[in-house]
């Protein structure tokens, strides 16, 4: 029991090294304005409804012809991924950039229906939807704000990374290049094993101590335990 009780107190402290102090590169507070959305790009049902998307952004590094690092968001509140993202802010001094934060649609301050939450509201939140969102942003960054020759590279990570991975194969005209970190680009419904990460996490853990694996479930359900009676 007092081994389980160490392994878990562990990965607590394994989980926070992993998220790394960023905050000597970061600069905050993050610049921030708006870019009018149409709801649905792609047909006339919403009529002409528009939100704004919020996006954050970093120009004192900036010189001109100097890429655009942007960032496609993913589920969550925009801030959350700037203030974990030091390795862009990094490239960004070494190669003069841009750098642009864009938040998903129906997170953080980017709702077409604030507080409506349900259908028929929610029918506009698609993949193919929010990389038309970042689309038409970086349209509008280099053909209304002077980043012409600017070129993009997208980022993003899980999710965003999967978003990154698809700007860059569905729009290659406006992204020249992506970083899409731990992007799991083929699951999506009918493609890929969904349990190829456990699977592969296991045997890597099991590669270092045969027992630790195992160790780590017990741990996971101690912990799923104590959470049920209130203990954790």
């Amino acid at each position: 029991m007092n081994e389980l009780h160490s392994l878990l107190v562990f990965l607590c402290f394994v989980f926070q090294s992993c998220l790394g102090d960023n905050s000597s590169s970061i600069p905050w507070p993050p610049k921030v304005k708006y870019f009018t959305q149409p709801t649905d790009h792609f047909s006339f049902h919403a009529g002409i409804l528009t939100f704004a998307q919020r996006y954050l952004y970093e120009d004192k590094w900036y010189k001109s012809d100097g890429p655009i690092l942007f960032y496609c968001g993913n589920e969550g509140e925009i801030e959350g991924f700037w203030n974990n993202s030091g390795y862009i802010f990094e490239l960004a001094v070494s190669t003069q950039a841009l750098v642009v934060f864009a938040e998903h649609r129906y997170y953080g301050e980017s709702l077409p229906f604030p507080n409506c939450f349900t259908q028929p509201y929610i029918q506009y939140l698609s993949v193919e939807q929010a990389l038309a969102d970042f689309a038409y942003l970086i349209e509008y960054l280099k053909h209304e704000r002077g980043f012409e020759r600017s070129p993009v590279i997208a980022f993003g990570g899980s999710y965003g990374g999967m978003l990154a991975a698809y700007m860059r194969a569905k729009y290659p005209h406006l992204v020249a290049g992506a970083i899409a970190s731990s992007a799991p680009v083929y699951w999506i419904a009918g493609m890929g094993r969904f349990h190829e990460f456990f699977e592969r996490v296991t045997k890597d853990y099991t590669s270092v101590a045969e027992t630790c694996s195992s160790r780590i479930k017990d741990a996971y359900l101690m912990a799923e335990k104590l959470a049920s009676t209130g203990e954790l």
